[in-house]
């Protein structure tokens, strides 16, 4: 099976932004400022992001810059906007002006590589990325998006070499090993492929392009065997995967995928959307006006009862799983003081009887409404080790 190179709007749509910072204060008509204020406006154009009304918070930050031009935030939110509108040319824009205003914001010079990827200019992302590991190197997140930018500039050693420290930084993030084992792939590294395949699907066995793409490395292997076996995997997870863009890069979601080929979501997407029916169910059963955030971001719901607005992290762990699961990037969310985030966790989920069926069922088995993680009691998963 011959994998497919991704096309352009595939390939750079693996490249991660940094978004803008909620910061609310228990709704606009409890602020002390003014309501043109500059925090007001900025205040609203969050709020407006958050809702996915991304041309209105794009309104609220430029009247909010006409009364303060010279403020890098709002320059930097303004450009998230853009870019969540893929206006990437106005995103540039923006991050060049928020840099100009703070030569030290790191996830300027993040964001604005991403909008540089994201129009093909790989040799700028790079410089750009390259910054704002100088500027933050315990980055993660930057590492692996230099790393895709080397992948397609087809520099495999380098991307490898960045993925191997975003690994060491985030272990627990899956992007890490999938996104070198497709590095490997391309470097002629099979085996080696193989192994990080083996790790991306020990740490999600969902992921049907994990699957996918160590079938294509047992493959040039010469184990039709196990090649065959996987891409059949893969096809039973997500029936859209195979044929897709996948080799290279982060693959759009399930559901994505899933509409751009006419092809029924994932089971994967289908358990999901179940979980967070349920969840948004038992919050307006506890009287919260509940909605849904916009990807990316590291909480699932954002859900207010009065003046009173959370964050919320909703977790359905597998049968059998004896602990729940986060990323740094969750963790690092609901430990804002600001920012409180409340955790529900969904379980008891009925399974579809076939494949393409919605799942069914489920109820919250636990519900901590101002949750805040006990780091003592974090274990970290996965853990890598140099092999000289």
């Amino acid at each position: 099976m011959n994998r497919v190179r991704p096309g352009k709007t595939e390939r750079t749509a693996r490249f991660r932004s940094i978004g803008c910072c909620l910061v609310l204060c228990g709704g606009l008509l409890g602020c002390a400022a003014s309501a043109e204020s500059p925090e007001v406006l900025a205040e609203r154009g969050h709020l407006m992001e958050s809702r996915g009304r991304f041309q209105e918070a794009i309104d609220a930050y430029t009247k909010a810059l006409g009364l303060r031009p010279n403020d890098a935030t709002i320059y930097y939110d303004r450009g998230v906007a853009f870019g969540r509108l893929k206006r990437w040319k106005e995103a540039v824009e923006d991050y060049t002006r928020a840099i100009e205003h703070d030569s030290e914001m790191a996830r300027a010079y993040n964001n604005r590589a991403t909008a540089y990827a994201q129009q093909r200019q790989f040799e700028r992302a790079v410089v750009d990325f390259t910054k704002a590991i100088s500027l933050d190197p315990r980055g993660a997140l930057t590492y692996r998006n230099r790393g895709l930018a080397y992948h397609d500039l087809g520099q495999f050693n380098q991307a490898i070499e960045d993925y191997t420290v975003a690994i060491r930084l985030d272990p627990a993030a899956l992007e890490g090993p999938f996104e070198r084992g497709n590095a490997y792939l391309d470097a002629g590294e099979y085996q080696k492929a193989v192994g990080d395949f083996d790790r991306a699907i020990a740490m999600d066995s969902n992921r049907a392009a994990a699957w996918l793409n160590r079938g294509e490395a047992y493959r040039r292997l010469g184990d039709p065997k196990h090649a065959q076996s996987d891409t059949a995997k893969a096809k039973q997870l997500d029936p859209g995967v195979v044929g897709t863009a996948i080799a290279q890069s982060l693959v759009p979601t399930p559901m994505a995928a899933a509409a751009e080929n006419h092809a029924a979501p994932s089971d994967a997407v289908s358990r999901r959307e179940r979980v967070l029916q349920v969840a948004t169910g038992f919050l307006q059963s506890k009287g919260f006006h509940v909605e849904s955030v916009p990807a990316p971001a590291p909480f699932d719901l954002v859900c207010a009862k009065g003046s009173r607005r959370l964050r919320v992290e909703v977790q359905a762990p597998a049968e059998g799983q004896a602990a729940l699961r986060f990323t740094r990037e969750q963790i690092e969310a609901a430990g804002h003081e600001d920012q409180p985030t409340a955790l529900v966790v969904v379980g008891q989920l009925a399974h579809p009887a076939s494949t393409g069926l919605p799942y069914t069922g489920g109820t919250v088995v636990q519900f901590v409404e101002n949750w805040k993680p006990v780091h003592e009691k974090l274990v970290p998963v996965v853990f890598e080790y140099p092999m000289r």
